[in-house]
């Protein structure tokens, strides 16, 4: 028998359990409150619909995928910040098969779901602009358009959805690369 939870944070994570076993298509606000033990009612006063449980459900997931870098309170080198990007995404592929591309899909028509994650890409943008341009090393590089620390950061987000697009991971070799230019444009 179900254990009957009622708080909104209980509420998520059982949905966040269905959705990992089912699939985020599979997540529904009864199926939800069945796998909770209560009404419908009580679903609906923290999750006014669906996609509201859906949005919420996929937040959770990206803050469980992106959890090692927000509790790293130093502030990281350019090259570290990169690779521990990476691996977050990489492990996020590995700890939840399948969720970008399920994400990507169920979100295609839901401007809010599409909304959050334009500003979860701008925060890992900005994250990397600003690990560039503090960075000891790389900081004071003199940029040339149409490299610039803004289009670097931009080109590294593609590469990272791409990566997950094709389920493969060469974190590594974007590291050597980024290492190899950056090196060269410190010597000038």
């Amino acid at each position: 028998m179900n254990t009957i939870v009622t708080s909104q944070e209980e509420i998520l994570q059982k949905a966040r359990e269905i959705a990992l076993t089912d699939g985020l298509e599979a997540l529904n606000i009864r199926g939800v409150a069945a796998a909770c033990g209560i009404a419908v009612g009580t679903v609906y006063r923290y999750f006014p619909g669906k996609m509201e449980l859906v949005t919420a459900v996929i937040s959770r997931i990206w803050r469980e995928i992106f959890a090692p870098l927000m509790r790293n309170e130093a502030k990281m080198g350019f090259l570290p910040l990169v690779r521990a990007m990476g691996d977050c995404i990489r492990q996020g592929a590995e700890n939840y098969p399948g969720f970008f591309t399920e994400h990507t899909l169920v979100m295609k028509n839901d401007l809010r779901g599409q909304e959050a994650m334009r500003d979860a890409f701008a925060h890992m943008r900005a994250m990397l602009l600003e690990a560039l341009t503090h960075d000891p090393l790389y900081g004071g590089l003199e940029w040339r358009p149409p490299v610039t620390p803004e289009a670097l950061a931009e080109f590294i987000m593609d590469f990272y959805r791409m990566e997950v697009l094709l389920g493969r991971s060469r974190v590594p070799l974007l590291e050597a690369l980024l290492r190899g230019a950056l090196e060269a444009a410190r010597k000038g």
